[in-house]
């Protein structure tokens, strides 16, 4: 993949060359660092105050000793699509808790480090992809799924998985083998002659997206019910359409999960460009 060789850090633009990334900074060493992937479209970044909740939520819970402004965020995305010329792109925003100090416990005055740095926008595909059933589960009680951290090797690993078995995505279970998520992003269905949107319950284990309270609020849009669920895989309907969620890709459709085959709804395509419409309402500049 292409990368745009400038990068934001702690409120100053550097080159790659030139970008003082300790070796001992935490993040790298102990996965101590949250992040965000924000879609930029015409300049403007989308669901902004969704992704902003989420990196203030896992600060705060995090005990992170440093503000971060929504408008110190944007400042830097927009000095970086000014450098670059990419009025479309993807930015991803981390804030390390630095590299002033060894061992779990962090130092209470130490400097995080806060980067932003550019990529290439993939567009808005919408062509279904593929999925396995990963080996890999999550802990539902676990309360550090309710945070997006920059310890991610679960995720890394299902989706290798997924990819040396032939796959382009990975389906993640709990301990219950209740259905968590995708590796990417919230899983949901739709159960056309139920005309019904489902999504594991909150006690599942799944990441809270930015996207998908988004999705949800399209279905609604267009007299889709919308309900939670505790669900297995062999227990979803043959006539389910498998949508995944996330900031990048909006919605997309899973037409596989290893050898079983599934549906796609006409009008998973509709809440497709329905969110990327509503999205839009909903960004900064």
């Amino acid at each position: 993949m292409e990368f745009y060789n400038e990068f934001w850090v702690n409120g100053k633009l550097k080159s790659e060359e030139i970008t003082p990334i300790s070796p001992r900074d935490r993040s790298f060493s102990l996965g101590d660092g949250l992040f965000e992937t924000v879609k930029i479209i015409g300049k403007k970044a989308l669901n902004w105050d969704s992704h902003m909740e989420r990196l203030s939520h896992g600060l705060n819970f995090c005990k992170f000793n440093t503000e971060v402004s929504s408008e110190e965020l944007l400042g830097g995305i927009a000095a970086l699509i000014n450098k670059t010329g990419k009025s479309d792109a993807v930015a991803r925003i981390a804030i390390s808790r630095g590299s002033e100090s060894i061992g779990y416990i962090p130092k209470p005055d130490g400097v995080c480090l806060k980067t932003i740095y550019l990529r290439p926008d993939s567009g808005r595909d919408f062509n279904p992809i593929r999925s396995s059933l990963s080996s890999i589960k999550i802990y539902s009680k676990d309360p550090l799924q309710m945070i997006k951290s920059t310890s991610r090797l679960n995720y890394v690993m299902a989706a290798l998985e997924a990819q040396n078995q032939g796959y382009d995505e990975a389906l993640i279970l709990n301990e219950s083998n209740h259905i968590a998520e995708w590796a990417s992003g919230n899983f949901f269905g739709y159960i056309e002659d139920e005309n019904t949107l489902i999504c594991p319950s909150a006690d599942c284990g799944a990441l809270p997206g930015t996207t998908a309270p988004v999705l949800i609020k399209v279905a609604e849009s267009l007299g889709i019910k919308h309900r939670q669920v505790r669900i297995g895989l062999s227990q979803l309907p043959d006539n389910t359409t498998l949508l995944l969620t996330n900031s990048v890709k909006g919605v997309r459709a899973i037409s596989q999960i290893d050898k079983k085959f599934f549906p796609v709804s006409p009008m998973a395509e509709l809440m497709h460009s329905k969110l990327w419409e509503l999205m839009k309402t909903s960004s900064l500049p």
